[in-house]
């Protein structure tokens, strides 16, 4: 059987009890799965999460620690609210007191809250729910003194109320507490007796039976709405269930036939309903289950062959995913385990189930959010209607064949008159296999119904659709089937690429636009995939990067690609090769628009509002400074965000954004320069040359020249920004610059950090330098490696074609000069900035007034005006060879030394 080991723990019984909640699903969909695991001293409670149906699970997180409470904590139930904050109930190990701490949602994670004591003294095995009118009830007993309480809480369980203190006749199971209307059901298991205590502001009792074993039996309780409610223990020929009607309770449906089934638990989704057990088959005890829908049970099935602890199958009282899940513990290794059932239609003789790790290709609902309607004449399948039609019924079998590739949809079926007696039974198949038995009662009465098969069939060629007429009432007219099948486009085609965040689909104003701040990225096609060979992207700077993907059911099941995003440098299309479901290998590229955030923010703000475009559809949004006091929520519009500033001082801040359409929020956190005074920077005016001094925190961007009041000239000077960290790995012999930027000719260049692999022969020369550049020919970073004559390495490299950065270089010596230095024998024990003031020509013909204008890219500008002066400095370097004793070799004298010292000087002369 396929199935998820979850973990491997050394607590006993880590998901007892199968009364107790140990899984629950969120709006969004996740699974969250909780047990008892050994922690740091002692025993906590802790909780797995899964965002893509339990394929994949986070590392546990502590619910509750040892640490939290002076004892281990015993049994636990859980219950989830309609804004997902969890509930946690539970004893300690000695059975001594109550306890309970709620678990608020935000943001897709949970934060704990405190913890409230609820009930000191004997009490165990607690169960949890909340009133109609919000109140949290918690039920729980003690069997050694054959009582049951219940407390409630009108203050987010912070006080308790008992509300009961009843007596028993023997060993008690309180199972479960519900609400029922403005009410609230206990079940318990009282002895023989099977009983349901009712609290509407007073107590009454009512017994569904009283012929079950004196034993401390295991009972579950589902409520599915007030008229719908389930309740399954086991008894001495197996297990049980018993339906409540909304009026009534039944005598019970034998679910399972040996007395040692034990631990049943329910679950639904959609309209099914799931039942979970502990089944012993006379030599190993398995874990089994069966279905039941429209009042007709299917066969038992085992997802187990061998021995197990116990089981717990999520009450998911509506899941629009369409499956039920359950986790239990092997009895001998503590193995956690959990497993997922796709429910479709039952038929007795073979229930229609798949489980987790079988390949499945089906349209399945899509329960997620979406930020803007995707069109859908692009990506849904084509309908197909096969019609069959009987103006007087008679037994017959009518088949259509099939040659299209797709699933079986659903049908419809319409009857004029239903007859005076007896009943009209058809049988409906595809591809030979029986999908649906459909009774019509005769009445006299015009009949019509339709029937989904919620896209949960194979997907596989059809060979063909049939309905067989098995029998007829007398005097019925006119039967009319049609049933639809759905099928894909001949070419799989990708929809769209999006965004997931928080468990939610984020797509924006272009359909392929792509958000770093997201949490995945995904690629939707218009069917689904057999497998995925690899999935690539193109940066900017003609970088190829490559992704880990994953496939995952989206629009159709196993038709989205995710993938982890990627923020280090612009990416401009995808390149996907996958196999579809025929096995052909298929390669597509996909342009996409990427985004850093969001919203489109410059890296710069300098006045105190900005404006800022959503790249997201959005209903609303709000903003904060640190997460704590929050802007008032505002209405975008035509997409546009104002941002107020006023209130923050210089420097570099953090903004958060959160935006919200429906019930949900994408948040993000962008950082942010924030500077309002004038930039830093001074021009010195020479005789045909200006130096720049230019010190500001954001980065220049222009320079622009004026003779007598007019533009003459406009330098583009490149400034860096980043490149803070070298990574050095001598016995590697690689060198590892940081991310960086470089801005040249008002155009921004992002180097994505690449390690570099020095030459073999580096070290036999001690005339070595590794030089970062940008190279203004291909607008890309490079390095050049040089071990020519040191005086020539940096006069007689390209300048026009190669801006150097940082200088790296071997043991040296430091002299009065900066910017030179003499290499050893280590490797790259410094680095040399080679960042300088730009100098720019002017003219000397004429006499004018010069002014200059210095801009910085957040678009602030400075103006300098002076008059020229006429002495300016040229730097002259003199090389001095020394031996041992300091004598001075002077340039063609002949010597036998080894031991020479260099040294460079520099002179200022006019």
């Amino acid at each position: 059987m396929a199935y998820t080991l979850i973990d491997t723990v050394t607590t006993p019984n880590p998901t007892i009890d199968s009364n107790q909640r140990k899984l629950v699903e969120t709006t969004l969909g996740t699974i969250v799965l909780f047990s008892r695991v050994e922690g740091a001293v002692g025993i906590d409670i802790k909780y797995k999460i899964s965002t893509d149906g339990g394929t994949t699970w986070s590392s546990w997180n502590a619910a509750l620690a040892v640490g939290d409470v002076a004892d281990n904590p015993g049994d636990f139930d859980i219950y989830i609210d309609t804004n997902n904050d969890i509930l946690l109930t539970w004893s300690v190990s000695t059975g001594a007191s109550i306890k309970y701490r709620k678990l608020t949602y935000s943001g897709g994670s949970w934060s704990n809250g405190t913890i409230y004591t609820v009930r000191t003294g004997n009490a165990k095995i607690p169960c949890i729910t909340r009133r109609a009118n919000g109140d949290i009830w918690i039920g729980a007993n003690h069997s050694s003194t054959n009582k049951v309480w219940a407390w409630d809480s009108v203050d987010e369980g912070v006080n308790w109320v008992k509300r009961a203190e009843t007596a028993t006749a023997s060993n008690p199971n309180l199972t479960d507490i519900i609400p029922k209307g403005s009410d609230i059901w206990f079940i318990v298991r009282d002895g023989a007796e099977l009983v349901i205590l009712k609290w509407s502001g007073s107590w009454a009792s009512d017994v569904i039976t009283n012929t079950l074993p004196v034993s401390n039996g295991t009972v579950n309780v589902l409520k599915v709405s007030d008229s719908e409610i389930y309740i399954a223990t086991n008894t001495a020929s197996g297990i049980v269930l018993y339906t409540y009607n909304g009026s009534s309770w039944d005598a019970g449906t034998a679910i399972s036939d040996n007395v040692n089934d034990t631990q049943p638990s329910l679950g639904t989704s959609q309209t099914y309903v799931a039942i979970v057990w502990k089944d012993y088959d006379g030599s190993n005890y398995n874990v089994a289950y069966k279905t039941n829908s429209a009042g007709s049970w299917g066969a038992q099935v085992n997802l187990t062959d061998d021995a197990v602890e116990d089981t717990r199958i999520a009450a998911i009282e509506s899941s629009a995913s369409g499956k039920i899940y359950t986790v239990w513990t092997r009895i001998n290794s503590y193995d956690i385990v959990f497993d997922s059932a796709i429910i479709s239609a039952t038929n007795q003789l073979s229930p229609i189930f798949q489980f987790a790790g079988v390949d499945r290709h089906a349209l399945i609902p899509n329960p997620e959010f979406q930020w803007k309607s995707i069109y859908e004449n692009k990506f849904c399948p084509n309908l197909i209607n096969f019609e069959y039609k009987w103006d007087i019924p008679t037994i017959n079998v009518s088949t259509s064949p099939i040659t299209v590739y797709g699933c079986l949809y659903g049908y419809s079926i319409f009857m004029k008159d239903t007859g005076s007696a007896g009943s009209t039974i058809l049988n409906i198949y595809a591809a030979g296999v029986l999908k649906k038995t459909v009774t019509i009662a005769a009445a006299n009465s015009e009949y019509s119904d339709i029937y989904y098969f919620g896209m949960t069939d194979e997907l596989k060629t059809l060979d063909e659709l049939t309905v067989k007429v098995i029998q007829v009432a007398e005097n019925s007219s006119l039967l009319k089937v049609n049933i639809y099948q759905m099928s894909f486009p001949f070419k799989i085609e990708p929809l769209f690429v999006g965004n997931l965040k928080d468990g939610s689909l984020v797509t924006g104003t272009d359909y392929n636009l792509i958000v770093s701040s997201a949490d995945y990225w995904v690629i939707e096609f218009n069917q689904p995939i057999k497998s995925i060979s690899s999935v690539e992207a193109l940066g900017i700077n003609t970088d190829i990067v490559s992704f880990t993907p994953t496939l995952e059911n989206g629009l159709f099941k196993n038709s989205r690609i995710k993938i982890n995003t990627y923020s280090a440098l612009a990416l401009s299309k995808f390149t996907i090769i996958l196999q579809d479901t025929l096995g052909q290998s298929q390669s597509f590229n996909i342009n996409i628009n990427h985004s850093k955030y969001a919203s489109v923010f410059p890296p710069y703000v300098t006045s105190t509002s900005l404006t800022v475009l959503s790249i997201l559809n959005i209903e609303s949004y709000r903003y904060s400074f640190d997460e704590i006091s929050w802007s008032a929520t505002s209405s975008p519009i035509n997409n546009t965000l104002d941002i107020d500033f006023s209130s923050q001082s210089e420097g570099n801040i953090v903004l958060y954004m959160q935006y919200s359409n429906g019930s949900i929020v994408y948040s993000e956190s962008i950082p942010i320069a924030y500077y309002t005074s004038t930039l830093n920077s001074n021009v010195i005016f020479g005789k045909n040359v200006l130096e720049l001094d230019y010190s500001d925190e954001v980065p220049i961007d222009k320079i622009e020249v004026y003779y007598d009041g007019n533009l003459a000239d406009t330098i583009n000077p490149t400034s860096f920004t980043g490149f803070d960290t070298l990574v050095k790995d001598e016995s590697e012999r690689t060198l590892q610059m940081s991310l960086g930027t470089v801005y040249y000719k008002n155009n921004a260049y992002a180097y994505s950090s690449s390690v570099y692999s020095l030459l073999a022969n580096v070290a036999v020369s001690p005339y070595w330098l590794a030089l970062f550049c940008f190279n203004t020919s291909t607008n890309s970073f490079e390095w050049v490696e040089v071990y020519s004559d040191l005086m020539g390495t940096i006069q007689n490299l390209p300048s026009y074609l190669l801006i150097i950065h940082k200088v790296f270089y071997s043991t040296y010596t430091v002299l009065d000069t900066p910017d030179i230095r003499f290499p050893g024998t280590v490797l790259f024990n410094g680095i040399d900035e080679r960042q300088e003031p730009p100098k720019i020509a002017i003219s000397t013909e004429g006499s004018h007034d010069v002014s200059v204008k210095v801009y910085d890219i957040a678009g602030r500008v400075l103006t300098f005006e002076g008059e020229t002066i006429e002495t300016l400095f040229t730097n002259y370097y003199t090389l001095v060879v020394t031996d041992a004793l300091s004598n001075i070799i002077k340039p063609g004298q002949i010597h036998f030394e080894t031991d020479l010292t260099y040294t460079i000087t520099r002179e200022d002369r006019i």
